[in-house]
């Protein structure tokens, strides 16, 4: 009895977030498979630096990242 309770409402509440507007979010989410940010295709740009601060950490001689960062 309990799970068909449990099923009762939890298809009901689906049902009822199907029927809301639907909102943009704050920050990126992803729809269809794509980043978006305020409604637009979202492409980001970066790098990871964290390897050239781990290598100077480990070895303070090491200057490496000099190289890496041009």
């Amino acid at each position: 009895m309990i799970y068909f309770v449990i099923l009762v409402f939890s298809l009901s509440l689906s049902a009822y977030a199907a029927e809301l507007p639907s909102q943009e979010l704050p920050g990126l989410t992803v729809r269809e498979g794509q980043l978006w940010r305020q409604g637009k295709p979202y492409r980001g740009v970066g790098a990871n630096y964290f390897s050239l601060f781990s290598r100077v950490l480990k070895d303070p001689s090491d200057t490496s990242y000099d190289e890496a960062g041009q």
